[in-house]
């Protein structure tokens, strides 16, 4: 735990303490505290400190709440059971394999990369990329590279399986220009041409 994460829980906990605290007593009326609570509310910062401790509470709250929501499960990671300890791969770690693997091809963009894993006692792995092309084109066949890489990088990487790996190309068709389109349009009428004058096979007669 850094320095500035050790100063923030404490400054939480004690202001917790205190400001919470102060109501609990007067809410309660305890009588110890009573006096000292009623000498402090004389005070004319006592009620601007009071604000100031209950806020710092009720911000510690909610990052605690937000921190609980979007922590990442056992189901976030690979791990094998050892006789000796247990190996652990994180979601990080494989979502960081494949944007490298993506980024090792020019004028691809990564969006985002989600990892699903199954099946704790035999992991499986189900990768989905989100790929901006830019001006690749062939993206179905860019694709098909594209999950046999990242699947044979992962599987080297971690030793467990990749079940299915999903590309999903998106953005802006950057590659699509008048001269492309141009030239796109002569191959398909070129390929036309060839598919009609191609000889007809003579019927066989017995």
């Amino acid at each position: 735990m850094g320095k500035l994460k050790r100063f923030c829980m404490i400054a939480f906990v004690v202001a917790a303490v205190l400001g919470i605290g102060v109501l609990a007593a007067l809410w309660f009326g305890w009588q110890p505290l009573l006096p000292a609570i009623s000498w402090l509310m004389g005070m004319e910062w006592f009620f601007v400190v009071e604000a100031v401790l209950l806020g710092i509470t009720a911000l510690g709250l909610v990052i605690l709440l937000v921190r609980a929501i979007t922590a990442p499960g056992r189901g976030s990671q690979l791990e094998l059971q050892r006789g000796g300890g247990s190996i652990a791969i994180t979601q990080n770690a494989i979502q960081s394999t494949v944007k490298h693997v993506i980024d090792g091809h020019t004028g691809l963009t990564v969006d985002y990369v989600k990892v699903h894993i199954t099946h704790k006692r035999t992991p499986r792995m189900s990768i989905h990329a989100k790929i901006d092309p830019g001006r690749n084109a062939e993206l179905g066949e860019l694709g098909a590279k594209l999950q046999d890489e990242i699947g044979a990088t992962l599987e080297a990487f971690t030793g467990y399986p990749v079940e299915s790996v999903r590309i999903t190309f998106a953005g802006d068709a950057e590659v699509v220009t008048p001269a492309f389109t141009q030239k796109a349009t002569e191959y398909t009428r070129d390929t036309d041409r060839q598919h009609h004058t191609q000889p007809v096979p003579a019927s066989v007669v017995k």
